[in-house]
């Protein structure tokens, strides 16, 4: 086969490869819209549509070199992230206001059960130091954890939050907990069976406003608990097990996107009754691409993309590419004047910090 021959039929496979990851980019954008229950292979590429993009990212670079009409075509596949993009980059060449121009700052924190070098006492007091630059009047923890020695009360007084509730999940691994330093008039925690997690929302009394502020800890990926595959799908020289590997991680974020599915309907279904002004956050284990995003988000606001900055990941492994810690507040009552995710090495989440005016 001639030089030419060659030529021509690599670029015919990379056409198709152009033309398979424009129908396949199509579908990971519509992940948002489709239950991962009915469509359980289109949740999985909205969980991978940062691969998807830097894939039609470099398809885009390649027929511009060479000056080819299907660099049209990978452009076009660009834009359908747009709105990916803005929910992950938000450019701004505004001052951020100072920290004590607001009415409240609330703070979110997967803390990974205070997991460190030290005791947990220790690793605690690293945290509460490190929050407490931004003086947060509100802190939400997810994977909390205490001990006999140092429990919730100690905690809430080293913050200076003296109001707190925990949720009764009943697994203190992956607990959940609020500390306030304003009044907490209620609270209540929705258990979601068959997993570690769970959510709660308490009414926060908020300078003579009431406020309903969600802490949600959704279903893990467990891609991390899944390290025999992991490994396994490197071995492309034996097919059978690097097939298995293969079906078993797909198995696995597909029966957990639709545990994450049905957690976030129910959270939606609590932000739609509430008459309150509304701030929900936490960690919700998948991305803006997700339709757990879709449901949790309802008809708030992201904070970020009000007064975000820069790059939104917050979660510190995989590449650091990934945004699935957030803050949302409702449209007619709040706004976000300011966004703060911090890279605290406490975690391999990274805390997220929104401040609000009352409208």
């Amino acid at each position: 086969m001639g030089v030419k021959a060659v030529k021509m039929l690599s670029q015919t496979v990379v056409a198709l490869i152009t033309l398979g990851m424009a129908i396949i980019s199509f579908f990971a954008n519509q992940a948002k819209f489709l239950t991962p229950s009915q469509y359980s292979v289109v949740s999985v590429l909205g969980l991978l549509i940062v691969v998807i993009l830097f894939i039609n990212i470099f398809l885009t670079f390649y027929w511009a070199s060479r000056l080819r009409a299907w660099a049209f075509v990978s452009i076009a596949t660009v834009l359908m992230f747009i709105p990916y993009i803005r929910s992950m980059v938000q450019i701004s060449f505004t001052t951020p206001p100072p920290f004590n121009d607001k009415d409240i700052c609330v703070a979110t924190y997967n803390i990974h059960n205070f997991k460190g070098t030290g005791t947990l006492i220790e690793n605690f007091r690293y945290v509460a130091f490190a929050l407490a630059e931004k003086d947060p009047d509100i802190v939400c923890f997810q994977e909390f954890a205490e001990d006999k020695d140092f429990n919730r009360d100690s905690m809430a007084a080293f913050m200076r939050l003296p109001y707190f509730a925990v949720g009764q999940n009943g697994k203190n691994s992956l607990d959940i907990a609020i500390f306030s330093r304003y009044p907490i008039i209620s609270s209540e925690s929705q258990i979601y069976s068959g997993t570690h997690n769970g959510s709660m929302f308490c009414d926060i009394k908020v300078k003579n406003q009431i406020i309903r502020l969600f802490n949600c800890h959704l279903q893990t990926t467990n891609l991390n608990q899944s390290q025999r595959e992991l490994q396994a799908i490197k071995h492309f020289s034996d097919p059978v097990t690097f097939a298995n590997a293969v079906q078993n991680i797909y198995n696995t974020l597909q029966g957990n996107a639709q545990k994450r599915a049905k957690q976030a309907e129910a959270v939606n279904k609590l932000v739609i009754a509430a008459k309150e002004p509304i701030i929900v956050c936490g960690d919700l284990n998948d991305t803006p691409s997700s339709y757990t995003y879709n449901q949790v988000r309802a008809n708030l606001n992201d904070g970020f993309q009000d007064a975000g900055r820069g790059f939104g990941a917050t979660y510190r492994n995989i590449l650091n590419l990934l945004r699935i810690d957030y803050i949302f507040h409702s449209k007619n009552n709040l706004t976000c004047v300011n966004y703060i995710t911090e890279d605290f090495d406490y975690s391999d989440h990274k805390p997220v910090f929104a401040f609000y005016k009352f409208k």
